[in-house]
């Protein structure tokens, strides 16, 4: 079984489509005036026009699409200007808030919590990499030993830099970035880069 699309009922089609162009950075994939859509990352999110199946709808709060963002920031600027239903709260490890769409339909807007450094630094003995991986940086940074444990003594200088973004973590240390998944701690990729 596999969830593959939702939809909410909207009044005006083209106004509906203006608002979620905005909300989700992307224009309307498939539009017409009965029904649009959205495809996110495979998911599709629907736009249906109720009336002219002359069908009833209630408005409210009963199902809401989630939409996940990558930061607080992020998150504060999609909600600001919109009217607001649930203010920003934190619950547990998300930032949440509700605001109402063009049409009455309330939408909850998430983003993580920003993790703290030594979330990281207390999982450093789980860094691991794939075969393939260590391989590609190995060749990305000019080493010839094992990448983990390269990776290891960066990010445990006290002058890395380790800030998270959505399910990665990312460190800057000696001259080099270094992209972490944040669930498995497997280093996804390592490069030499020159910050600013």
């Amino acid at each position: 079984m596999k969830l593959q699309s939702l939809y909410i009922c909207v009044k005006d089609m083209d106004r509906a489509v203006e608002f979620y162009e905005e909300l989700l950075n992307q224009k309307v994939t498939e539009k017409d005036d009965l029904y649009s859509v959205f495809v996110i990352h495979g998911f599709r999110f629907g736009l249906f026009a109720y009336q002219k199946m002359k069908e009833e709808h209630i408005f409210g709060s009963n199902c809401l699409p989630s939409i996940d963002m990558d930061s607080l920031e992020e998150l504060k600027e999609k909600i600001n200007g919109k009217e607001i239903c649930f203010p920003l709260t934190q619950i547990k490890k998300r930032w949440v808030a509700e605001i109402v769409d063009s049409e009455g339909n309330h939408i909850e807007i998430t983003a993580p919590v920003e993790a703290e450094p030594n979330e990281l630094l207390d999982h450093l003995e789980q860094l691991h990499t794939t075969e393939l991986s260590q391989i590609r940086i190995q060749k990305n940074v000019n080493i010839q030993g094992d990448v983990a444990e390269w990776c290891r003594n960066r990010i445990s200088q006290k002058d890395a830099k380790i800030k998270r973004r959505g399910k990665n973590w990312y460190i800057q240390a000696d001259g080099y970035e270094i992209t972490v998944n944040a669930g498995s701690y497997t280093v996804i990729t390592a490069k030499k880069v020159k910050f600013s």
